[in-house]
């Protein structure tokens, strides 16, 4: 890029820095004049509507949140038929949604399995609440007992978001193992702490969430983990994880976060070469406005192992009151959004 095209005017676009010097960017970015107006002017031209209603309003807005979607992921080089967006309250949202729905007992296998869905943001019906709905006594009870004894881990950096420490309250009931670690930048272990284990077979869905640059300290810690911990190739997860029985587990049940809200501030994200599992992003850290909205981006391969169990506003598309049914909506964002979308923030990005 011409270094003439990053050239601004520091008074005219931070009129409210004056004579201070802002040292938080970390916190949060700052809001440029010309982003406001630009938001200002759209605002006053264009007609948006509520996405869940009808009408040439509502199109508009669905038409171009739809764009921002894949524009953000084209921003960070994902490609739309590989990954989809779901927009959430923030960084902790975002978290807060995978503790909530991730499936530590899944199906042996991971990627791959078509018994557990093609995981695209088209096809994929995820957590087939219709279909459990409708008869729930139809599940086969062997594969029911054999699930309920067979648990994943939940691992945490120690230098990590607060917020991803909150995930483990969700472990603690629905995963076999739940353990934090300290790393150095080659991966070795520098210490492990268990903080909950059970005999349960640890041959399902295992889920390793870090940051690409630390909130706390700045360090950034190599990406190339994600393609190590998928393969579970790092030193602690030989050392810290065996099956009961000794055995080798099943490929491709790990599953990575990385929390690149730090990172993405200041530095690119190519997904398109370390294909992480999970995304999470605050969108104030990267432009200082809108707050309040950030994204989960998920790889559609990835989409099987979580299961949603609330729903409400648009992400079901059918529901009846007398009955115990419910059909969730086609699309994986449709799915995870629940009620009506911040679109007016959403448009704002």
């Amino acid at each position: 890029m011409d270094p003439n095209q990053l050239a601004f005017d520091r008074d005219e676009e931070f009129p409210a820095l004056k004579d201070e010097v802002y040292l938080d960017h970390a916190g949060a970015t700052l809001t440029s004049r010309s982003q406001l107006d630009a938001v200002h002017h759209d605002l006053s031209t264009h007609l948006y509507g509520n996405p869940h209603s009808r009408g040439h309003p509502s199109q508009l807005t669905s038409d171009t949140v739809d764009q921002i979607r894949c524009r953000v992921l084209q921003h960070f080089s994902a490609s739309s038929t590989e990954y989809s967006l779901i927009f959430t309250s923030g960084c902790t949202g975002a978290l807060k949604l995978l503790a909530e729905a991730f499936d530590y007992q899944g199906r042996a296998g991971g990627y791959g399995n078509k018994d557990v869905g093609k995981g695209h943001d088209s096809d994929n019906k995820g957590d087939n609440s219709s279909t459990l709905s409708k008869n729930p006594s139809t599940i086969n009870d062997s594969v029911n007992e054999f699930q309920s004894c067979r648990k994943g881990s939940f691992t945490y950096l120690l230098d990590n978001h607060t917020s991803a420490q909150g995930m483990r309250e969700y472990a603690f009931q629905k995963a076999g193992k739940v353990q934090c670690i300290d790393l150095d930048i080659h991966g070795n272990t520098i210490s492990h702490s268990v903080l909950s284990a059970n005999d349960s077979d640890l041959s399902g869905n295992h889920l390793f969430v870090y940051p690409a640059q630390s909130n706390f300290s700045g360090k950034k810690y190599p990406v190339d983990w994600i393609h190590q911990v998928k393969r579970g190739q790092m030193p602690w997860q030989q050392d810290a994880l065996k099956d009961v029985n000794g055995s080798k587990r099943c490929e491709n049940c790990w599953f990575t976060t990385l929390d690149a809200a730090s990172l993405v501030s200041t530095s690119p994200l190519d997904l398109g070469s370390i294909k992480p599992d999970f995304v999470i992003i605050s969108f104030y850290k990267m432009f200082g406005f809108p707050t309040g909205l950030g994204a989960l981006i998920l790889h559609n391969k990835a989409a099987h192992v979580l299961k949603k169990t609330y729903f409400g506003g648009g992400t079901v598309a059918v529901s009846l009151a007398k009955q115990r049914f419910h059909v969730s909506r086609s699309s994986l964002s449709q799915r995870f959004e629940d009620g009506t979308i911040p679109f007016l923030d959403i448009l704002q990005v």
